[in-house]
């Protein structure tokens, strides 16, 4: 009997209109591999602050009660209409999105992870980046982009 191809999907989320149109394919392609589904979303702490007098304000973490909210909402996606039957965990780091998103995707064995893009170009491109650009240039397993607006 042949191994299973895809036995972990990870799914990253930012909770914009891109996350929310790739979250059907990630839960499409872990069904029908009979895959588990990963839903991760990475909480960016606050940036330290210098105040105008020359005082250093040192950057607070997001409250357990933040964490448990982003977790709840987590879990909200993972009982709706797209993922009610599958193997399926939710998870929440801090830190920089990339860095976490590619730490998880080794420490699970993910096998693919599914991820909306917002398709910047130019400036914004350029000013902003992209966390999904960098993640299928680094990422040691397949990437699907999912664009927002996902074409018929």
């Amino acid at each position: 009997m042949r191994e299973a191809f895809i036995t972990n999907v990870l799914m990253p989320t930012d909770f914009s209109s891109c996350s929310q149109a790739a979250f059907p394919y990630a839960c499409l392609l872990a069904g029908q591999a009979q895959a588990k589904l990963h839903l991760l979303h990475v909480i960016e702490p606050p940036t330290p602050a210098l105040l105008p007098d020359g005082a250093f304000v040192p950057p607070m973490l997001d409250s357990q009660e933040d964490v448990a909210e982003v977790k709840a909402e987590l879990h909200r996606w993972l009982r709706g209409e797209h993922a009610a039957n599958l193997s399926s965990e939710a998870d929440v780091r801090v830190g920089t999105p990339l860095i976490e998103i590619l730490s998880f995707a080794e420490e699970r064995s993910c096998d693919l992870i599914v991820m909306g893009t917002h398709g910047r170009t130019g400036v914004a491109h350029l000013l902003i980046g992209s966390v999904a650009e960098n993640i299928v240039r680094k990422a040691k397993c397949p990437v699907l982009t999912v664009p927002e607006r996902p074409s018929k």
